[in-house]
C-alpha cells in the first residue's frame, strides 16, 4: 500500500477539483490535520526529531521541516521502501507536508507509525 502524505507532490489531482471546491474547509482542515501530524510527532518521536517550523499555522501553511539526530539517509531508505514520498534536505532535514485535499488523519497516523518504526535505526 502506498501512502500519500508527501512534502514533494503533483498539484494536478488538487488542481482538477479547485474550481469546485470552497477553500474555507480545506484551509480548516489544513491547520487541523497539520497540527494533528505536529502533535503526533512531538509526543512519540521527539527523542530523535525536533520540529523546526514555526508553530503558528499562518506562519508555515501544512509543512512540516523535521531535524533528525540520527543517520537521516538509513530512516528515509526505510520509509521510501514502504511507500512513503519526501523531501530530504542533507544533512538532516526532512519535510513533510499532509495536503489537506487529499491526506486524511489515518494516513498523518500511519506516516508516524511508519517514521517510528523507520526510527529503530537510531537507537
Amino acid at each position: 500500500q502506498s501512502y500519500t502524505l508527501a512534502c514533494s507532490f503533483k498539484l494536478s489531482p488538487a488542481l482538477k477539483y479547485s474550481k469546485r471546491l470552497e477553500w474555507r474547509p480545506s484551509l480548516q482542515k489544513q491547520v487541523l490535520i497539520t497540527g494533528y501530524l505536529e502533535h503526533l510527532l512531538t509526543t512519540r518521536l521527539s527523542n530523535h526529531l525536533k520540529v523546526i517550523t514555526p508553530k503558528d499555522p499562518n506562519q508555515r501553511g501544512c509543512q512540516l521541516s523535521l531535524v533528525f539526530n540520527c543517520d537521516l539517509n538509513a530512516v528515509h531508505q526505510r520509509i521510501q521502501s514502504r511507500g512513503i514520498i519526501c523531501d530530504v534536505r542533507n544533512p538532516n532535514v526532512m519535510r513533510i507536508a499532509p495536503a489537506p485535499l487529499y491526506v486524511s488523519y489515518t494516513d498523518v497516523l500511519q506516516f508516524v507509525d511508519i517514521l517510528e518504526e523507520a526510527l529503530q535505526i537510531c537507537k
